[in-house]
Formats: C-alpha cells, sequence, structure tokens
C-alpha cells in the first residue's frame, strides 16, 4: 500500500465491511477483511485500508462521539 494511503488517527474507529474484500494495515500490521467483518483501530495508530479484488469495497467507519457534558 502506498506510504500516502496512510493517515494517523487521534481518536478509535471501527471499520465494518459489507461488501468487497480489503486489505487493513494498522501500525505495521496487516489484515485481510471480508463481509461481515470489522476491525477496531486504536487511537494514535497510522492506518490505511484499500479494496482487494473485483468487487467494491463498501465499508461503515464508526467514530465515537464526544463526551457530554452537562452544560
Amino acid at each position: 500500500m502506498p506510504r500516502s494511503a496512510f493517515h494517523p488517527i487521534n481518536h478509535d474507529e471501527v471499520y465494518y465491511v459489507l461488501s468487497g474484500e480489503g486489505e487493513l494495515e494498522s501500525d505495521g500490521k496487516t489484515r485481510r477483511l471480508g463481509p461481515g467483518m470489522a476491525a477496531y483501530l486504536y487511537a494514535d495508530a497510522e492506518v490505511g485500508i484499500r479494496q482487494v479484488g473485483p468487487e467494491p469495497l463498501e465499508l461503515i467507519i464508526s467514530y465515537p462521539l464526544p463526551a457530554r457534558t452537562d452544560d
């Protein structure tokens, strides 16, 4: 994966694969993900994901909500 595809994240993220296949790298560890699989990425990681295979990679990416305060 080209280094330009990587970016640091400053919060936790969850990637959930709806369809297609992807190759996810986080802090130098690479995993292949397919439909129904999820990956939990931790804050301060350097991450990148790319489609592999012929079917388009479709993801849901979730982020945490900021902490609520009683202002």
